[in-house]
């Protein structure tokens, strides 16, 4: 959806299904592999020249998990607030400078998904890899399996004279 600035005057808040589809096939099926539900609305509000949109969704994605490549659901909530212009001096790091005459939510919706997901990725029932020679655990289960407490790296020198 095109949100026209003209428009954000008179709206405040509103529910929005985005269409996300076109956005998810433009990737490729990668990490993401379903969006299952988006549901949550925007509100808007003009401060001047300046737009504050707010965004608010609950989404569920299916994504692979990192460790076996299995997909799984993946629950993320979104509430963002971001600051748009028209007015080419209002561009600031907290501000984006828009040169169209509307905002395409639907882009927006789908970088704040994107950029939210985390880098790795476990699903529920996932379990760290394990051979005969080797595995990997996490840094938990290493300190309780050796009953460890790392201090301070300079108690190994607590014992040095260094007099001598």
């Amino acid at each position: 959806m095109k949100l026209e600035f003209a428009k954000i005057k008179n709206l405040s808040k509103f529910d929005y299904s985005p269409e996300l589809d076109t956005y998810l096939k433009s990737i490729g099926r990668g990490v993401i592999q379903n969006i299952n539900s988006i549901k949550g609305f925007v509100e808007s509000v003009k401060h001047g020249d300046v737009y504050s949109i707010k965004f608010h969704y609950d989404v569920v994605l299916v994504v692979l998990s990192s460790l076996t490549n299995k997909p799984f659901e993946y629950p993320m909530a979104i509430d963002e607030e971001l600051f748009f212009t028209q007015k080419q001096e209002f561009d600031s790091e907290d501000v984006e400078y828009v040169d169209k005459d509307y905002i395409d939510l639907d882009e927006i919706i789908f970088s704040l998904i994107v950029t939210q997901i985390p880098i790795t990725l476990h699903g529920p029932e996932d379990e760290y890899v394990k051979t005969d020679t080797y595995r990997v655990m996490s840094e938990e289960e290493y300190l309780s399996e050796n009953n460890s407490n790392f201090g301070s790296p300079f108690d190994a020198l607590k014992d040095i004279n260094f007099d001598e």
